[in-house]
């Protein structure tokens, strides 16, 4: 066998690896859609594109994305802390997936949509720590 085959299969994902993917891609989008965000706001935030993500969420990652799915893995894994801090803040669903939306002198006047959107992992990161912090407060 080539040296590139072996390194490919070397690369290759695991099926629980691919079970792990599929299955948070799948949580996330329930979240977004509960947070009302846009479909342009979802691709943004885990970077990519609707074709690609449809094609991610029906379990197929191509070997040469392997590195791209760690990070959106970390991007989900900050999404579910911050719907999980929200929903430790905020009694009412629709009020904790509404705040996301509001403008928050934390982020400097803007929404935590607008923030992650645009600073992609940075804002996912800023939010789930500001989050965190009044999380420990309750305790």
């Amino acid at each position: 066998m080539k040296d590139s085959e072996t390194q490919g299969e070397e690369q290759s994902l695991s099926p629980d690896d691919g079970r792990l993917i599929k299955t948070g891609l799948k949580v996330f989008k329930n979240i977004a859609t509960e947070w009302g965000m846009t479909t342009e706001q979802q691709n943004a935030l885990l970077g990519c594109d609707d074709e690609t993500l449809d094609r991610w969420i029906h379990g197929d990652v191509l070997p040469t994305e392997q590195e791209v799915m760690t990070l959106v893995l970390t991007r989900i894994s900050h999404v579910f802390g911050i719907y999980r801090s929200l929903h430790l803040l905020i009694e009412k669903d629709e009020l904790a997936d509404s705040w996301l939306h509001k403008s928050n002198l934390e982020f400097d006047g803007q929404s935590a949509t607008s923030l992650i959107v645009r600073d992609g992992l940075n804002g996912l990161e800023r939010v789930d720590e500001y989050l965190q912090k009044l999380c420990e407060h309750l305790a």
